[in-house]
């Protein structure tokens, strides 16, 4: 008769905590559902486009975007290193022409010769960019805008 209450109580318990945790999972939902957020892998990035401070131009919009698809792996928009080097200021490192070139084929800036393609390489450890010839120039200057615009660390960590 014991041993009968003892289970009645553990069930009651049992059901107490199913119904919590289910609670927490819904509530868990509810805020993925009401902020968006993005995690890859370097931490959550909270994104609020309806700030003021934050509004993206329509080219840094799609900039972003092809940011996120094409660069973001490797690169971040602040000065981090991940793979390959941090991008704020890269247009003030380089020019838009050295940049095209570089984006759209670096194996074939670096076998030109040119000095600061190959200390890039040097500097870390032969890997060598990604090929992107399939990206237009006006793509990888919305690329650049966004890099380029101040909003963008707001919304990069």
């Amino acid at each position: 008769m014991e041993t009968l209450n003892i289970l009645r109580r553990m069930t009651g318990i049992l059901t107490l905590m199913t119904v919590t945790i289910l609670l927490m999972l819904i509530a868990m939902l509810v805020m993925n559902f009401t902020q968006k957020s993005e995690s890859f892998g370097c931490g959550v990035i909270e994104e609020n486009y309806n700030s003021p401070a934050l509004q993206l131009t329509e080219t840094e919009i799609k900039g972003k975007e092809l940011f996120d698809a094409n660069c973001r792996q490797c690169h971040a928009v602040t000065e981090e290193v991940i793979v390959g080097p941090g991008l704020k200021g890269i247009s003030e490192r380089r020019d838009e022409q050295w940049l095209l070139a570089w984006i759209k084929n670096s194996q074939k800036v670096i076998k030109s010769g040119d000095a600061y393609a190959n200390e890039l390489l040097k500097k870390y450890g032969g890997a060598q960019m990604t090929i992107f010839e399939s990206l237009k120039d006006e793509e990888i200057r919305a690329i650049l805008s966004y890099v380029n615009s101040e909003k963008s660390s707001g919304i990069m960590p």
